[in-house]
């Protein structure tokens, strides 16, 4: 069997994802469904943070480019905008790359692959310093890290946090506003657990219940 050590580097231009044109003839002999999961990721892009899901796609569009059209159909409709920073769509769509403007960093994953009509990853923001400092935490505190690119929020003991619990700068302001600490009411959760426990074995119940025809 042909090590997989013997692919050699990969293209990296610009920083977008390329893989070496000698990838298919190279993977010849693993030609089957498993044979993905054997792939480094660091033959694609180092730093580019893929999980298998990017590789699968990227396998499969290589190895069998009529698939990759059919799913490609499908598609992802509900990608959001990244603020402050550019998306790049390859593979019909299947595949997408991030990018940041120039002063801005990204949090969060770079890549994202589209299985099933879903995205497999939460859409990373670009953040950047300039925010200005916000006002304390009742009953909490608030942590910033050393560029001042991100807030994070924690309460003290007896009090949960509403709201998020991490806010990220976008050069001139945060993407959101400031949680609240509220009192635990120990007595309220049992009531909204309760609760949610009666929700979820309603649609049960009621086919339990259906006479039979």
């Amino acid at each position: 069997m042909t090590n997989l050590r013997r692919i050699p580097p990969p293209l990296v231009f610009q920083n977008f994802l390329r893989p070496d044109p000698s990838l298919p003839f190279l993977l010849a002999p693993y030609r089957r469904a498993s044979f993905a999961l054997h792939i480094p990721v660091s033959h694609f892009q180092s730093g580019a943070q893929m999980g298998i899901p990017e590789v699968l796609v990227i396998a499969v569009c290589l190895l069998a480019p009529a698939v990759c059209a059919g799913v490609g159909m499908l598609g992802c409709s509900n990608m959001k905008h990244l603020e402050n920073g550019q998306t790049f769509f390859r593979y019909g769509g299947l595949l997408v790359t991030f990018r940041c403007n120039p002063g801005f960093k990204l949090h969060g994953y770079k890549t994202n692959s589209c299985l099933s009509g879903i995205w497999s990853r939460d859409l990373p923001v670009c953040v950047g310093s300039g925010c200005s400092v916000p006002g304390l935490l009742m009953h909490g505190t608030i942590h910033m890290n050393e560029d001042g690119s991100w807030l994070e929020f924690s309460c003290n003991n007896g009090f949960r946090l509403h709201g998020p619990s991490k806010l990220y700068c976008r050069g001139h302001s945060w993407n959101g506003t400031n949680p609240v600490c509220r009192e635990w009411d120990i007595n309220m959760d049992q009531t909204l657990q309760i609760q949610q426990h009666l929700d979820n074995q309603a649609p049960s119940l009621s086919k339990t219940a259906r006479p039979d025809i």
